[in-house]
């Protein structure tokens, strides 16, 4: 894409997006890693809001997909999850939350979907 100078008394709403900018926003997939909140689940196989049932992969793969074929202004840039208990260093519950995550981490690079970053810390980190 060329690049053009845009004149500082142009109001750049009425410009085309197309010389806008072409950078993406990156978003990160918010795993539910054992915590019962809103995210992304580990399991295989999950229901979506319909009760179909629907794996996460398959979800995020779907996703990337359409960011590509639409060229849209998003990217998949990564994921993570909230560690509850891990300023507890013997903490079952958090090796539990770790396994979690890592299993899906697993799949989705199997998928081969790229996962640039990933984060797993918590406030205590």
């Amino acid at each position: 894409m060329a690049t053009r100078r845009i004149p500082t008394n142009t109001n750049l709403q009425a410009l085309p997006l197309t010389i806008q900018s072409k950078k993406r926003l990156r978003w990160h997939a918010l795993v539910d890693s054992g915590m019962g909140r809103l995210g992304f689940k580990t399991d295989p196989v999950s229901k979506d809001d319909q009760g179909k049932r629907r794996d996460t992969v398959e979800i995020l793969k779907e996703l990337v997909d359409l960011e590509v074929k639409l060229d849209c202004p998003i990217e998949f840039y990564g994921m993570c999850t909230h560690m509850a208990d891990a300023s507890n260093s013997t903490s079952t519950f958090t090796d539990s939350q770790m396994n979690k995550f890592k299993g899906l981490l697993k799949r989705v690079r199997t998928a081969e979907i790229s996962v640039p970053t990933i984060s797993t810390d918590n406030s205590a980190a």
